[in-house]
């Protein structure tokens, strides 16, 4: 008897433990890109042309990083309560680059600027998709 009320005791802790565990890494903040080291720098141009030579091979190299990007702004798109989004030309009509900043971020008048943009590369979807953007001074 003795013998089960320290097993069971033993996993309430493992179970606290655990659960405390799980707890910390749920309420963890996201990392923001203006506060990370861009890990490459390249043109907006050359980051599209990577990627639709070979996705694959450019999805192992950018996807997950942290991008530094350098690019005149074709078009911003701004929506109530939603993320800002700064597309870079890229010389295609059809594609560019997506630049997602956090809502609030006021990019408005950035529309036919020269800019430098850093954030988290996503991966390809007909736009090179960077999320959680930030304006590089």
């Amino acid at each position: 008897m003795k013998r089960s009320r320290i097993i069971l005791l033993v996993v309430l802790v493992l179970a606290a433990v655990g659960a405390w565990v799980a707890w910390r890494m749920y309420e963890r903040p996201v990392q923001q890109a203006a506060d990370a080291q861009a890990d490459i720098t390249i043109d907006a141009a050359a980051l599209l042309q990577a990627f639709q030579g070979d996705e694959v091979a450019a999805g192992k190299q950018y996807n997950d990083k942290v991008l530094q990007v350098a690019g005149r702004v074709r078009e911003v798109s701004v929506a109530a309560g939603s993320p800002t989004t700064v597309y870079l030309e890229t010389g295609d009509a059809m594609a560019g680059i997506s630049c997602e900043f956090p809502a609030g971020v006021d990019v408005s008048a950035m529309t036919g600027a020269d800019v430098k943009v850093k954030g988290f590369c996503a991966g390809y979807n007909l736009d090179v998709e960077l999320k959680r953007c930030a304006i590089v001074e």
